[in-house]
């Protein structure tokens, strides 16, 4: 039985890919651009080309090892469930039974990007296959790339308009350990699962173990919603994101998904890393 895990670029993906091939699990890695030197099994896969939906099913592995669970990390594009739910249905009609989703904790139906995924996976659990949603919060990982790695290092500064809001930061390695679970686990979860780490931090107290493990002063700079827009529209997003992101921090603000859940624990009985923990690892990338 193989697992073919999308997104093989992302953040959870590569994670789920090392701990489920230590675990000899067999796996197969789909990538819009396969890398000649992967250390696991590849095969050349895109959303947006549907000629090569087949290419994981006709692959060397699957031929040994039939696919039988898919990791699905949904394409940067509106309207994803136009090319996600087909596929979902095309892998079916192939024998797997078994889809978990990576999605947004902020809202069930995966907000601007993934409108509409959701209810129509569930709704095929009542046709013969099991899955999950996972719904990360905000990743630690973000502090390792874009506006907040720049910041950070050239500024000693952290700019959001989330205020004195929380969040419950989340390491991709959690969500891709909760993500192995739930897909190797023998019976299904067939549910939404909220991931978060182990505490929640206002950006004043993010700063505040950036200054203490860095050896220098991190502050938060609190943002109008329009300076903050503004500024992520520097950093090259896209006006949609510029303002899906601006929304979420406004949201944070009022206080909206402050609370951390068990999940992680609870699914793969080991805690979730602090984010303490996750700057000390990182140290050298801030310097």
């Amino acid at each position: 039985m193989t697992i073919l895990i999308t997104g093989s670029s992302g953040k959870t993906a590569a994670y789920l890919a090392q701990t489920l091939a230590a675990d000899k699990r067999s796996i197969l890695v789909a990538s819009r651009s396969p890398k000649k030197d992967s250390p696991n099994p590849s095969v050349r896969f895109d959303w947006l080309d549907e000629s090569t939906w087949e290419l994981p099913f006709s692959h060397e592995r699957s031929k040994s090892s039939p696919i039988t669970s898919i990791y699905l990390v949904s394409p940067d594009i509106d309207e994803a469930r136009a090319k996600v739910i087909p596929f979902v249905k095309y892998a079916k009609q192939k024998g797997v039974n078994r889809f978990t989703l990576l999605s947004a904790w902020e809202n069930p139906e995966g907000g601007p990007l993934l409108g509409g995924v959701h209810a129509e996976l569930k709704a095929l659990g009542g046709q013969g296959i099991d899955w999950a949603v996972l719904r990360p919060h905000f990743f630690m990982e973000n502090f390792l790339e874009s506006y907040h790695l720049e910041s950070i290092k050239s500024e000693s500064k952290i700019y959001t308009c989330a205020g004195d809001g929380k969040k419950p930061f989340i390491s991709a390695k959690d969500i891709a350990a909760t993500g192995r679970q739930t897909l190797i686990d023998e019976k299904p979860h067939n549910t939404d699962h909220i991931i978060t780490g182990g505490e929640s931090l206002s950006y004043d107290e993010v700063a505040a173990i950036f200054s203490e493990v860095l050896g220098r002063k991190v502050e938060h700079v609190k943002l109008s919603e329009d300076k903050f827009e503004k500024l992520m529209l520097k950093y090259g997003m896209t006006d949609p994101m510029a303002k899906y992101m601006t929304e979420l921090d406004v949201r944070v603000s009022k206080g909206e998904g402050k609370d951390p859940t068990n999940n992680v624990k609870a699914i793969t009985g080991q805690a979730p890393r602090t984010f303490k923990e996750f700057v000390v690892d990182n140290k050298a990338v801030w310097a």
